[in-house]
């Protein structure tokens, strides 16, 4: 029967896949009997170092045991068979190939290799008890003869129709099952039903009921119903119609999810049929095509049946052989399968060659295989099962140790497989199973000056789609801006990396992928790293100390109880301030002057120390300070932290990322003790944040730190209050060098910050939008990255705008200086330019401006110089104050930034601000390099944000020379050992043309020395030989002879390697001159060292006398 001819894709190719492993050919060769009824095994691919991401492949093999022939009762149920042939236009074809046979060549079409299979397959058959019908089918499928016995002749009748059939038209798998689904379930009861379909493509049309949608020509209405399969029912699909239906659609226009879909519907009514009646209907899907086609792979598994593939004509009649047993035996089983695995893994994929329908729930993978077919061995004796075989994939998704099969709590297996055949039934435990899989598990704890921000967790984030490597957290909506110094503390670890590397990334939009190149590397042999710590002044903590002079001595306690009023104005810089407990007044502190905030000038006590026993200090003796650092106890032990105070102060201290206030007594008292009383558990090795405050109205003082093991503290003190624990010994004082400073300036910078401490690497301080960014894995022996086990994303966190000061500072004039000379020191503050969008991150160009202005007010400068040099009183632009090698000040005005607008788009405006200067002067006491150290000159302001600030002017060197000497200067007398080697005196006599000796005699007092001597009047040697040797005790030392030859009238001569003139050494310098010219000329030498006031030679010339 020749059906109507539609257009179709082509396929070439055979599909060969048994139901679950059963393999083509493979048949078990052990025809003996066997006590159980089966074996299990599982084999993994990997064992160990499996990585996050990676995909762990479990083979899985099932062998069914033999089964004794006798065993089994013998079947004398009636057989009915469908056969299912593809006529569509590409069975015209020969295999793999698209075009049609060769009858030269003897070659087939794939037809014609169907029809002679499907004959033989007929003809093997020849019972009473088999009846065989004939669908063909193509763009839809038509019954070509009902099941028909094939006793007798009827064989023949079947293989003439089809040996009949002819090619034409699209693919309708679903109608030809449609078709075979009614033959079957309309026939008699009890009896054993199979369909065997053969296709070589995939399904292209489908068939709809006339009231399902409307036929328009070669198109179909939108008002089909969901193509989701289980959603159709009869109403849309005939399947009551075994003939034909009144639609069919071509598979010119792509019908393939369509079709698919019927197909699908129509496989599951063959498989539901088996769960509905005593007996089943078991498919059996034959492809041929090249490649395997996972449609018609699915069509299988939803009909319960088994799947196969092939290529060739040799192949396809070993399929339709090996069907023709399993229908003759008649013998299955039902399989279940279970595994269960740790929650670090996932099952990705199932791979088998059979269709496999499984679930996937929780940590347990399970299917259930209805068919297991047995064959009859080929002697009779055994019914025989191939091997079931399916690989499972499983993907990694956290580090750590994976099993499979883990035991339960009671030590008992989990993971089993259970076979049932013929009323028995066994089932095989699978051992539990460890696999080692590589991990990184990565944490970063942002914090800010008021403590932790957001904490980054790779195991809480699940891993990029693209990437399984990346694991990302954007923050975008917290809007998180940092406050001071902000640290990331990257804690790691793994069990095969060896490397790990960050970086910081400024940008204005979530980053989506990792920066090429600048990475830092962070040392594997420290998880965790606290930059902040300054051990280089160990025994000392940060203090910033603050202006009270507004508050009255030892009067009105309301405002000094208000910690506010007390921090309102901070002095000029912090400082690194020695823990010492002193013990008298002398000790602890000194007077100094200073100029205050009205500029008026005034006296401050200044601290030596940070702690104090108890005592008188001075009436008008008043003081305010913070103090922040570490903490690093002597040894393990559990403390109760307690101060002594008079008057006011506060603790904390910071234990595993938890603040604890312990004690909070900041108002005005006598000498108090002040605990929470709560015991600490502190680590010798630990370095612990804390936090101290102090403050005193005037009289008495007393400050001290004290840590008491529990035990005296219960034994002793617990119990006692008042005065009584003021008189606590001082062995529980905390030992000076428990303490260290921290690098951090923040807790002086904001009023109401509590150190908490600063842990990991600095965030960086220039305004942007910043990203942290890591990457971990293995590097190979030359230190190339071979792979990454984990890398991501994480922010942003803002740091705002703030203004950026570039600090110089000179010398007015960049000549030589020289001891006593006083000279002028600039300092010069330049603002730099900051951008309108830098300070509104979300302008747009036709905005108005949110400010025209900001200014930095407040500003004050400190710098400490040393000794050598002399600090002038008067200063140009600062109002200053001298305590000895200290200056102290206020600048009167500040720092204005005006906004400027080159265009008309606010995103392109700037703020800009003129710089400003002021002056010191100084005077050297010695001659030598002067280093004007970083650390020693501070500048303080509040910042545009309202925040108390302090940068640094850069390092400034310069030189000052000593006054080295000419002591003498004439014709050199020669080597007469009487130390009197020159005839000295300003005017000399010298003969024509005869050379006159001439010597120079100096001492030498700066570093650099440098001697100028010009010739002026005619001489006749142009190259002048210097002669230098040095003096000691007045007396040439011969062996120091130096010379140098110089050429011309002026010459410069400094310390030099041939030609040494050294500090606190004297030297004499000899050399001969030859006058010319004529009589009543003269020679002239002016010298002078160290650019002193020049001295003169004078050498007046005669001429030779007339001996004749």
């Amino acid at each position: 029967m020749n059906l109507k001819n539609y257009g179709k894709n082509k396929w070439m190719s055979l599909f060969l896949v048994p139901i679950f492993g059963l393999t083509a050919f493979g048949i078990t060769k052990d025809t003996k009997a066997a006590d159980t009824l089966l074996d299990a095994s599982r084999e993994s691919s990997i064992s160990e170092n499996i990585k996050v991401g990676q995909t762990i492949d479990v083979k899985y093999t099932i062998t069914p045991k033999p089964i004794n022939a006798k065993d089994v009762a013998k079947n004398n149920r009636q057989k009915d068979i469908v056969l299912l042939i593809d006529t569509s236009g590409s069975m015209k074809y020969i295999p793999n190939e698209d075009r049609e046979p060769s009858r030269y060549y003897n070659e087939k079409s794939r037809l014609d290799m169907i029809k002679e299979v499907a004959n033989t397959f007929i003809n093997k058959f020849d019972d009473d008890k088999v009846s065989i019908g004939l669908v063909e089918y193509s763009t839809y499928a038509a019954k070509v003869m009902d099941l028909t016995n094939m006793k007798s002749n009827n064989a023949v009748n079947l293989t003439k129709s089809v040996n009949a059939l002819d090619t034409g038209g699209s693919t309708n798998i679903g109608d030809a099952l449609r078709v075979a689904y009614t033959m079957l379930s309309n026939n008699s009861q009890g009896h054993d039903k199979y369909v065997v379909l053969m296709t070589d493509g995939y399904p292209e049309a489908y068939s709809i009921n006339w009231d399902g949608s409307i036929y328009q020509g070669n198109a179909i209405s939108n008002n089909l119903k969901s193509s989701e399969v289980g959603k159709y029912t009869d109403q849309y699909y005939n399947v009551s119609n075994e003939y034909w239906v009144k639609q069919s659609i071509n598979g010119t226009y792509d019908n393939k999810k369509e079709a698919l879909n019927y197909a699908t519907f129509m496989g599951k009514k063959l498989g539901d049929y088996s769960n509905n009646k005593d007996e089943s209907i078991k498919s059996f899907v034959v492809g041929v095509t090249k490649d395997v086609n996972s449609s018609n792979k699915d069509i299988a598994k939803v009909a319960k049946g088994m799947y196969y593939e092939a290529d060739n004509e040799g192949s396809i009649n070993n399929i339709y052989n090996e069907i023709q047993k399993i229908i003759e035996s008649n013998l299955s089983a039902s399989l279940k399968f279970e595994e269960t695995f740790t929650d670090n893994i996932s099952v990705k994929e199932v791979k088998s060659k059979i269709p496999l329908n499984y679930s996937s729930t929780g940590n347990k993978i399970s299917t259930t295989i209805d068919n297991v077919y047995y064959k009859l061995s080929s002697d009779k004796k055994t019914y025989v099962a191939d091997p079931i075989e399916f690989t499972v994939s499983y993907e990694v998704k956290a580090g750590g140790d994976i099993f499979l099969g883990k035991l339960d709590k009671k030590g008992n297996k989990t993971s089993y497989t259970t076979l049932e055949v013929l009323g028995k039934s066994e089932t095989k435990y699978f051992d539990e199973q460890k696999l080692i899989a590589s991990y990184v598990d990565v944490t970063i704890d942002v914090s800010d000056s008021k403590g932790s921000i957001d904490k980054y967790d790779s195991k809480l984030i699940k891993p990029s789609d693209k990437d399984k490597a990346r694991y990302d957290k954007f923050v975008e909506d917290k809007k998180y801006k940092l406050i001071g110094d902000s640290y990331a503390d990257i804690n790691f670890q793994g069990n095969n990396i060896n490397f790990f590397q960050y970086q910081f990334v400024d940008s204005n939009t979530n980053p989506t992928e990792l920066p090429i190149d600048n990475w830092r590397e962070l040392n594997l042999n420290k998880e965790s790293l606290n930059l902040d710590i300054d051990l280089e002044n160990r025994g000392s903590l940060t203090q910033r100390s603050y202006d009270v002079s507004h508050l009255p001595s030892i009067s009105n306690e309301s405002k000094w109880n208000d910690q506010k009023e007390v921090f309102k104005t901070p002095f000029q810089a912090t400082e690194i301030k020695k823990a010492k407990y002193s013990t008298t007044a002398d000790q602890y502190g000194h007077w100094e002057n200073y100029i205050k905030e009205d500029g008026a000038k005034g006296t401050r006590w200044v601290t030596n120390s940070i702690f104090i026993n108890d005592m008188f200090v001075s009436n008008d003796y008043k003081e305010a300070s913070k103090f922040w650092g570490y903490l690093k106890v002597p040894s393990d032990g559990e403390y109760v932290l307690g101060i002594i105070s008079d008057d006011g102060s506060r603790g904390h201290i910071t234990i595993d990322g938890k603040t604890s206030t312990f004690v909070d007594m900041f108002k005005v008292q006598g000498q108090l003790f002040g605990t929470n009383k709560q015991v600490y558990n502190l680590k010798k090795d630990n370095y612990y944040p804390i936090h101290l405050e102090y403050f005193n109205w005037g009289g008495r003082a007393a400050f001290k730190f004290l840590y008491i093991p529990k035990a005296d503290w219960e034994n002793d003190y617990k119990y006692k209050n008042g005065g009584d624990l003021t008189k606590i010994p001082d062995k529980y004082n905390i030992p000076q060098d428990s303490f260290y400073p921290s690098k951090s300036t923040t807790p002086g910078e904001y009023t109401d910050v509590i150190f908490k401490g600063n842990k990991g690497i600095k965030l960086p301080t220039e305004p942007g939008k910043y990203y942290i960014t890591y990457k971990t894995g293995n590097k190979d022996k030359e230190g190339n990255i071979k792979d990454i086990q984990k890398s991501g994303i994480y922010g942003p966190f803002i740091v705002e705008a703030k203004a950026k000061l570039n600090l110089t500072r000179k010398l007015e004039d960049n000549g030589a200086k020289k001891i006593g000379d006083e000279f002028k020191l600039n300092y010069t503050i330049i603002p730099e330019d900051i951008p309108y969008i830098v300070l509104n991150r979300d302008a747009k160009p036709n905005d108005i401006p949110s400010k025209d202005s900001y200014t930095i007010k407040d500003i004050k400068f400190q710098e400490t110089f040393e000794n050598a040099l002399n600090i002038k009183v008067k200063t140009d632009g600062i109002n200053a104050a001298l305590n000895g090698s200290k200056l102290s000040g206020i600048l009167p005005k500040g720092i204005t930034y005006k906004l400027i607008k080159p265009s008309n788009d606010i995103t392109k405006a700037y703020y800009k601000a003129e710089p400003i200067s002021f002056s010191l002067y100084v005077s050297p006491k010695e001659a030598k390099e002067y280093v004007l150290e970083k650390e020693n000159s501070i500048l303080t302001y509040t910042d545009i944000d309202g925040v108390n600030r302090e940068s640094m002017f850069e390092q400034y060197k310069f030189k000052v020379f000593g006054y080295s000497d000419i002591t003498s200067q004439g014709i050199f007398k020669g080597m007469n050992g009487a130390k009197d080697y020159i005839n000295s005196g300003q005017d000399l006599k010298a003969t024509k043309t005869m050379p006159i000796t001439l010597a120079i005699s100096l001492d030498i007092k700066s570093d650099s020395p440098e001697l100028n001597m010009i010739l002026s009047g005619d001489i006749e040697n142009s190259n002048i030989v210097f002669k230098k040797y040095e003096l000691i005790n007045g007396a040439i030392n011969e062996r120091s002879l130096e010379e140098k030859i110089m050429v011309g009238k002026s010459f410069k001569i400094t310390n030099e390697a041939q030609f040494k003139l050294e500090k606190d050494k004297k030297y004499i310098i000899i050399y001969t001159l030859v006058p010319s010219g004529k009589e009543g000329d003269s020679v002239r030498v002016t010298s002078n060292i160290d650019k002193q006031e020049n001295k003169i030679l004078n050498i007046n010339i005669s001429d030779l006398p007339d001996l004749f």
